[in-house]
């Protein structure tokens, strides 16, 4: 069964992928930063009755938030007075937060912190 890195277990569904593979998807998507543990206990059985002889375990991790890109890039040189500008990340985002954590400034004034509203938010998977 999966858990969570806290000994939650995961909701999902597991099933035969051929005769050989098991496939599990969960029941709603990993959380982000994450680490799950796998095992396998020892006895499974096969179709022909064998048994595994020992618990079989892996962890993997999910990714955590990164920022993937932004629009205008980095150094652009030639962006509008009224433009806006987009952050894409790999997962995501609390829009709310991370507009809490935005500053925006320029080299002759010290950062400002904006007043925010997040009218609506898409994401980009």
């Amino acid at each position: 069964m999966d858990r969570a890195e806290d000994g939650r277990a995961i909701p999902g569904l597991w099933r035969f992928v051929g005769t050989h593979g098991l496939l599990f998807t969960p029941d709603a998507p990993f959380p982000g930063s994450t680490r799950f543990n796998v095992t396998v206990a020892a006895g499974a059985r096969s179709l022909t009755g064998d048994q595994l002889p020992s618990d079989y375990t892996f962890s993997f991790f999910t990714a955590s938030p990164e920022l993937r890109g932004a629009a205008p890039h980095e150094g652009a040189r030639d962006v509008r007075s009224d433009s806006t500008f987009r952050l894409d990340f790999n997962q995501r985002m609390q829009p709310d937060v991370v507009a809490q954590k935005a500053r925006f400034w320029n080299r002759h004034a010290p950062p400002l912190v904006p007043e925010a509203q997040v009218l609506h938010c898409r994401t980009h998977e």
